[in-house]
């Protein structure tokens, strides 16, 4: 995908990815297009345009063993 946005878009594969613009917003089936081509899920999950996906981050399970 190319993006026209000033500045750009992060690439989907940056750490920031979820920072890009939203082309497409279905918060009815938990999903947002980004500009970088990923779908990011409202579990945390994620697709990328190259066909890998992210797997969702438990963030409580995250806090609880960090706390440990």
């Amino acid at each position: 995908m190319s993006c026209d946005h000033r500045p750009p878009c992060p690439d989907a594969a940056a750490p920031d990815a979820s920072a890009a613009v939203a082309l497409a917003y279905r918060p009815e089936q938990g999903w947002t297009l980004l500009c970088n081509g990923s779908i990011q899920f409202d579990d945390t999950g994620a697709c990328l345009p190259d066909g890998r996906t992210v797997a969702p981050q438990d963030r409580i399970r995250d806090a609880c063993e960090r706390a440990a």
